[in-house]
């Protein structure tokens, strides 16, 4: 559970994405993600230079050596003047995020090619990432904390319901999971996947279950094949591949695609589907598919 610093921390910095021109729940949430991927980053880099430190062997980084390639870190570019920052940030970082994942044919690359960064004014941006710096530092520790702090800004969705966007409360989606004990050698898929909220909750029940015992070949799956989505909206399936990313679910298959159409053909194919199917919203009726089985 967060506590109730965090809580008011992360209603201010909410406030400030919204001043810096950003104001649908669900591009604010998408900006904040771009902002909280760029940090994980830096300390996903950190992870690998102090391990390159202890083992004494040249390992894979994330970020070039140079000047300017280390300028987009979240360490080098936090403390700039805002617009300084914002030039960074919007110049340098953002098109750094969209091609981290080297694979162009991944969910992710897909998505985040036509990203916008929509936070404007430099002010506005120089306050969220103070503010994003200072919950991190003071109160959000570890993963399991980071997923909390997402699934409270996710919640901010509830009320804006459009489209019958609705999220499944947490403990609801870890119940479902917990009854349906997932393995890592599944397939697994939501055919309604919003923020992929239930593949987050396998996720963490495969993790928590097998993690000491996986394979090489069942981190490969983890990281690729075990985890699919599909959603009719292009925003959403953009929370998703960053959210599962923010998850280490590197490369996720996440697609646009409507569940109900002709177009959808997968029975058969999965060993466990998880959904909350929207409950609202317009459907064209030649276009459903139709069961005679």
């Amino acid at each position: 559970m967060l506590p109730e610093s965090a809580k008011n921390k992360i209603e201010q910095i909410w406030l400030d994405v919204i001043a810096g021109g950003v104001s649908q729940p669900t591009e604010v949430i998408e900006q904040l993600t771009y902002l909280m991927f760029a940090k994980q980053l830096d300390e996903m880099e950190a992870d690998i230079e102090t391990s390159e430190l202890l083992s004494g062997q040249k390992q894979e980084h994330l970020f070039g050596e140079s000047d300017e390639e280390q300028a987009v870190r979240w360490r080098n570019f936090r403390k700039l003047e805002a617009r300084e920052l914002h030039e960074v940030f919007s110049q340098k970082v953002f098109p750094f995020i969209k091609s981290v994942n080297k694979d162009k044919d991944s969910s992710f690359s897909r998505f985040l090619s036509d990203a916008i960064f929509k936070i404007n004014e430099p002010l506005a941006l120089q306050k969220v990432v103070s503010g994003l710096d200072d919950l991190f530092e003071h109160d959000i520790k570890g993963l399991d904390m980071q997923g909390d702090l997402y699934e409270h800004m996710l919640a901010k969705l509830n009320s804006a319901g459009r489209l019958g966007a609705f999220r499944t409360p947490k403990q609801i989606r870890d119940l479902m999971v917990n009854l349906m004990q997932p393995t890592v050698d599944m397939l697994i898929c939501d055919p309604a996947c919003g923020t992929a909220g239930f593949l987050i909750s396998c996720a963490e029940y495969i993790r928590s279950h097998y993690e000491r015992t996986m394979s090489d070949v069942q981190w490969k799956h983890y990281q690729t094949s075990l985890f699919t989505g599909y959603d009719t909206d292009a925003t959403m399936c953009r929370l998703s591949c960053m959210n599962l990313m923010l998850h280490s679910v590197s490369n996720p298959k996440i697609e646009k695609r409507d569940s109900v159409s002709k177009d959808y053909n997968e029975e058969g194919t999965y060993h466990l589907i998880l959904a909350n199917p929207p409950f609202k919203g317009t459907l064209n009726k030649e276009n459903i598919r139709d069961r005679t089985e």
